[in-house]
């Protein structure tokens, strides 16, 4: 799967990786990523005090227990969209909440293939959003990956301790080896080791 970092000349925004999705066996590979992670997201939502902390106080004379469970997991990017999802919840009707949020899921999932339909191209990131490819988007960098990066070229640093001659890629402050190799004898060696580390063009 190969993803892309844009920066959008018109308005300015940067935004973080997305998987560049231009053909149907594309959106199929993001889909199948997605589908197993969306379901630990709901589960980990449906069990968590903050579901029914909002029910209890959105729906009069609903009393949602709890599993004893704390709030929602930091790893959970669909908290906020399912949060907002129990707010259109229809009052009054017996209905499964697991059902409803996989049925707004699949409401996305549909807008993506007409969207990769009729344009040819879309951004999807990794919480299961997505964009149209515009004419003012300009590609920052790329990588071929199995997964979402976590990191870009920004954290990527090179330094060299005083009085040595070899140079120490970091990503984020950590050190990297690129098959089986820590120093190089050049800043920009290092710099090209980090860059295949990242998998980036």
């Amino acid at each position: 799967m190969k993803y892309i970092r844009i920066h959008d000349k018109r308005t300015g925004i940067d935004y973080p990786w997305m998987a560049d999705i231009r053909s149907f066996e594309d959106f199929l590979e993001i889909e199948e990523m997605q589908d197993s992670k969306n379901a630990r997201c709901i589960i980990d939502f449906l069990k968590s005090k903050d579901y029914a902390s909002v029910i209890n106080k959105t729906f009069s004379g609903a009393n949602v227990e709890w599993e004893g469970r704390g709030h929602c997991s930091p790893w959970n990017k669909l908290y906020p969209f399912l949060y907002a999802s129990v707010l259109s919840f229809p009052e009054g009707k017996k209905f499964s909440p697991l059902m409803y949020f996989v049925e707004k899921i699949g409401a996305t999932r549909q807008g993506k293939l007409k969207s990769l339909n009729e344009h040819g191209r879309i951004l999807v990131n990794e919480n299961g959003g997505f964009m149209t490819w515009c004419s003012t988007f300009e590609e920052l960098e790329s990588v071929t990956n199995n997964r979402f990066p976590q990191f870009s070229l920004d954290d990527i640093k090179v330094s060299k301790w005083p009085g040595c001659k070899h140079f120490y890629p970091t990503i984020n402050g950590a050190p990297i080896v690129v098959n089986g190799i820590e120093k190089w004898n050049t800043e920009q060696d290092a710099y090209a080791a980090a860059k295949k580390w990242l998998g980036v063009k």
